[in-house]
């Protein structure tokens, strides 16, 4: 493409038509502001895979659960909306069984280190599945060459993973026990109703397994 007159800016006349495959190319703003543009969207990257990993080590869910209030009886409320279930603890401890036996009726896993883990330690969110595994912690206490302590192999994917019993003896299920725990509502739900049908079949009617046996007005 050519012009009349010569502005000074144009190669006598004819426009250079820019190499967009070399380092002349032409850069916006100049080369100051690019090198401020590759800075800014750097800083972006960090800044959010720092907030993912807090997200993802601090176990945040769409629907976080609560725990219960009370001790002899618990007021079950997970999310808080004021629909609770008033849980007689002391009663289902006489049903169960009191020691370790009768506490895993309902606690069938406890936290490494930890007495009767609450049910929303692990069933962090209402509705969806959530991990019981906490992988950025268990990667702070293994420092230097971390992932070869679980990992074995070199399967990229993570397919060849010691067991859980290798460290922790008691945990001796396969690993997707330990990373899939259901979501609060059916976790609750599946507990209590097999219980509560098995003790309707030796009273030969539905009443322990009615949802208004345990909802009530509350619901």
């Amino acid at each position: 493409m050519t012009i009349d007159k010569d502005n000074g800016n144009n190669n006598g006349g004819q426009f250079e038509k820019a190499d967009y495959f070399k380092s002349s190319s032409v850069k916006l703003g100049g080369e100051r502001h690019f090198i401020l543009t590759i800075g800014i969207i750097i800083i972006i990257f960090v800044i959010t895979a720092v907030l993912t990993g807090l997200s993802e080590s601090s176990g945040t869910t769409d629907n976080p659960v609560k725990d219960a209030v009370g001790w002899e009886t618990l007021r079950i409320d997970g999310n808080r909306n004021g629909r609770y279930v008033e849980f007689d603890h002391e009663a289902h401890k006489a049903l169960a069984g009191k020691g370790e036996t009768g506490c895993r009726t309902c606690h069938h896993l406890s936290m490494p280190n930890d007495g009767p883990s609450s049910c929303y330690q692990c069933h962090k969110d209402m509705e969806k599945t959530t991990s019981v595994f906490d992988h950025n912690y268990h990667a702070k206490i293994h420092p230097g060459n971390s992932c070869r302590e679980c990992h074995t192999g070199n399967n990229e994917q993570g397919q060849e993973v010691k067991q859980c019993s290798v460290c922790h003896k008691e945990y001796n299920k396969d690993i997707q026990y330990y990373t899939k725990a259901r979501g609060y509502k059916q976790a609750m739900h599946a507990n209590c109703m097999g219980c509560h049908e098995k003790e309707d079949e030796k009273l030969g009617e539905k009443m322990l397994s009615d949802c208004g046996f345990c909802h009530g007005e509350n619901y």
